[in-house]
């Protein structure tokens, strides 16, 4: 007997839930804010690495999170691309490395994926940073589960 999950996700926070930010600002490595200026930020989310697969946010440069990214191997992170534009402007962000403490650790950045409309399709695209639950874990997390049979499983064994 075949499972009716397809896909299943976890994260601190779904897309249209409200009331859980985690704003922070954080440090590119080698761009120092000039005396005055403030720090980058974004929204900072913590995710299984299927959680793209789950919500069919596409990879656009780099790759998502592996099995692999954990405890004792480097940190990484994702940026969704209105961060990546924002944020390092003309540069490539793929294996630039930002820090949200201060420099005491650094996190690598292995991919791009598309923008989504976290806090409704009536809100603005923000600028958010996703990290590997593996190396941040968390107390609580969502569930998102993708099911076999659904509309799409429909159309594509039909044609």
């Amino acid at each position: 007997m075949q499972s009716g999950v397809k896909t299943a996700a976890a994260s601190m926070m779904i897309p249209f839930t409200t009331g859980m930010t985690m704003t922070g600002d954080f440090q590119i490595e080698g761009q120092a804010p000039a005396p005055g200026q403030a720090l980058p930020k974004a929204d900072f989310r913590i995710v299984s690495p299927s959680y793209f697969e789950a919500l069919h946010i596409p990879i656009l440069n780099g790759r998502g999170f592996l099995q692999t990214d954990r405890p004792g191997h480097p940190d990484v992170a994702v940026l969704n691309r209105s961060a990546a534009i924002h944020l390092w402007g003309s540069h490539d962000p793929l294996g630039t490395r930002f820090s949200a403490d201060g420099g005491k650790t650094w996190n690598q950045v292995v991919g791009v994926v598309g923008d989504i409309k976290q806090y409704g399709l009536d809100k603005d695209v923000v600028d958010e940073i996703y990290v590997p639950m593996a190396q941040n874990p968390m107390g609580q997390a969502s569930l998102v589960v993708k099911n076999r049979g659904g509309t799409d499983e429909h159309r594509a064994r039909r044609h």
